[in-house]
Formats: C-alpha cells, sequence, structure tokens
C-alpha cells in the first residue's frame, strides 16, 4: 500500500516545489520592475539634458 501512496504524494510535493517557484519568480519580477520604475523617476528627463549637438559641447575645441 505505500507505493502507491508515494506516488500522489510525491506528484503534490512537485507541484507544490513548482507553485513556489512560480511565485517567487512573480515576487521578484514585481520587486525589479519597483527598482525600475523608482530608477527611471529619478532619472532627469531628456529635454533637462544638453543635446550632444548643442554649442556647449564644442567649446572646447
Amino acid at each position: 500500500m505505500l507505493p502507491t501512496l508515494a506516488l500522489p504524494l510525491e506528484t503534490s510535493l512537485v507541484a507544490y516545489m513548482e507553485l513556489l517557484i512560480v511565485l517567487a519568480f512573480g515576487v521578484g519580477w514585481i520587486i525589479l520592475e519597483k527598482v525600475a520604475n523608482s530608477y527611471d523617476r529619478d532619472k532627469p528627463k531628456a529635454e533637462d539634458q544638453p543635446s550632444p549637438l548643442s554649442d556647449e559641447t564644442t567649446k572646447g575645441d
């Protein structure tokens, strides 16, 4: 009787481990999204940065 009980138990254990892996991946993804969004908020806007073709970059020539 024990071998017939071990198969469903092992299958449910594998399913539980897969669920934990998927949940860990989801939590990690959410954390990375929050970090990326906070980095984008701290980064200056493109209009605030001087363009590479502006006169300020060629004054040293």
